[in-house]
């Protein structure tokens, strides 16, 4: 990661990720995926939304993350999270 935003939010995006499937307002929730906001986001990491807006363009057209807008939120998957978090399941 050259930019420095995209590392942030992207680590913040690692830290917040379900390590193990859960339930979250009766949907499933993966390992790898977390339910958010853009506002949730801009909170977390200090970033200004326009700056989340286009982290989160920039990591989806990289093939690192799926997005998904629900009426529970915005599901994003981490894609190759156990790549992220191998030791977890050891």
């Amino acid at each position: 990661f050259k930019n420095k935003d995209v590392f942030i939010l992207f680590t913040h995006l690692l830290l917040l990720a379900n390590w193990k499937e859960s339930k979250f307002e009766g949907i499933v929730i993966a390992r790898g995926q977390l339910v958010t906001s853009r506002k949730s986001l801009v909170k977390i990491t200090g970033l200004s939304e326009q700056t989340v807006r286009t982290c989160l363009t920039r990591l989806k057209s990289t093939n690192e993350i799926t997005i998904n807008s629900t009426r529970q939120g915005t599901i994003i998957q981490i894609l190759n999270y156990s790549k992220y978090n191998e030791n977890y399941l050891k």
